[in-house]
């Protein structure tokens, strides 16, 4: 608590000093996002995950051929998948259907970065609300002094940081996808699949229960579909991650609608790492998606009438 309340303060301390670091920050997502949960009426399809989920879905696709409004929650894996879930939890109405498309890393002992939780609190001091784990404050303690070192920097040289062309506010639409790298051709692939190596977790299948669970109490459906990735990389890993499908089995009550491989890619479809799609692989995957989604709401509609 006590680090929640002092990276607040620090983060809003920073962002009066430098207010041009807030415009630009990317994480200012999370108001949009949160305004679509509080303010789009039924029937709506929530989609939830990092940002394979913010770089790859076409939300007006999946609108027009679904006939639900369709609300992107995407933004970073950094964030924590708990807090991914807590922060939808108590937007959810009855009729909802929401799809939940979490990254690799957070079925393996792999520590995510905690520079993304900071900049949360400097861009929305609201969004740490959501954070309970104390692991969470932990990894975000780790990078502060990194974070603070990055501000007093820009403060002794007088630069402000250069506005990215793609992580910015102005990436979303009004659906909260990212569209701003959709004309970018430019293919930078960042290829980093080192938690493979690390040993499972079963942390991940506590909180994806205890959501659905919560989504049933609200009279909501909740289901599970592997991340997009990239098809020789699955084939590398492969024994892996049909290792960890294995354990789901066992231990995931929501309902999987996908496997791992048939969600994947070829190569040349991803922008700059494993997990954001290119314009035409964000076609192509958001197809995938109409076909698995089309499949289980036409059996839904079907049990209510």
């Amino acid at each position: 608590m006590l680090l929640l309340v002092g990276a607040t303060l620090l983060a809003l301390v920073w962002t009066c000093l430098d207010p041009e670091s807030k415009s630009a920050e990317y994480l200012q997502g999370y108001t949009l996002k949160h305004q679509l949960l509080s303010k789009t009426t039924t029937p709506r399809l929530i989609i939830i995950g990092g940002s394979n989920v913010a770089f790859g879905i076409d939300s007006e696709a999946l609108e027009q051929t679904l006939n639900k409004k369709v609300i992107n929650m995407g933004l970073r894996r950094g964030l924590g998948l708990q807090l991914m879930l807590d922060e939808v939890t108590p937007y959810l109405q009855a009729g909802d259907v929401v799809i939940v498309i979490p990254e690799y890393e957070y079925f393996f002992e792999h520590e995510l970065s905690g520079l993304a939780l900071i900049q949360l609190a400097e861009a929305n001091a609201s969004g740490w609300e959501h954070l309970h784990a104390v692991a969470d404050y932990r990894r975000a303690l780790k990078y502060l002094p990194r974070w603070l070192q990055t501000k007093m920097n820009a403060q002794l040289t007088g630069k402000a940081p250069q506005r990215h062309p793609v992580y910015n506010k102005g990436a979303f639409n009004a659906h909260g996808d990212v569209v701003s790298h959709l004309n970018d051709s430019t293919s930078n692939l960042n290829v980093e699949v080192a938690f493979f190596e690390k040993e499972y977790k079963d942390k991940a299948f506590e909180w994806l229960n205890h959501f659905y669970d919560q989504a049933k109490r609200k009279q909501a459906q909740a289901y599970f579909i592997h991340p997009v990735f990239p098809a020789p990389h699955h084939q590398e890993h492969q024994s892996v991650i049909y290792g960890l499908d294995s354990i789901m089995q066992l231990h995931l009550r929501m309902p999987v609608l996908s496997t791992s491989k048939e969600v994947t890619l070829p190569q040349h479809y991803f922008f700059d790492t494993v997990y954001h799609t290119n314009k035409e692989g964000r076609r192509l995957r958001t197809n995938k998606l109409i076909a698995l989604l089309q499949n289980v709401l036409i059996k839904d509609s079907t049990k209510v009438h």
